[in-house]
């Protein structure tokens, strides 16, 4: 799984190489994901002041043009403008 997609003014990108970068206009997060396709679902793993954190992300809908996610901890769901 690799790609970058935008949303809300943040860029999520995936890489071939299992890490992430998460940038906003006030933040960027990187650090590694793992990919679970029978699942349809992800998880993101990084380092805050605090120790390591992770965020847990369904795959609610992917098309050629959106991905359309829902992290675990929140009923939102982010739809991002997939990038080529």
């Amino acid at each position: 799984m690799a790609g970058a997609g935008e949303a809300e003014g943040e860029t999520l990108t995936f890489n071939k190489d299992k890490t992430y970068a998460e940038i906003s206009e006030n933040e960027t997060l990187s650090g590694r994901f793992e990919y679970f396709p029978n699942r349809y679902m992800f998880v993101i793993y990084y380092t805050t002041d605090w120790g390591e954190e992770n965020t847990i992300y369904t795959v609610v809908k992917i098309t050629e043009d959106e991905l359309y996610l829902n992290n675990n901890g929140h009923s939102d769901i982010v739809i991002y403008n997939r990038k080529p």
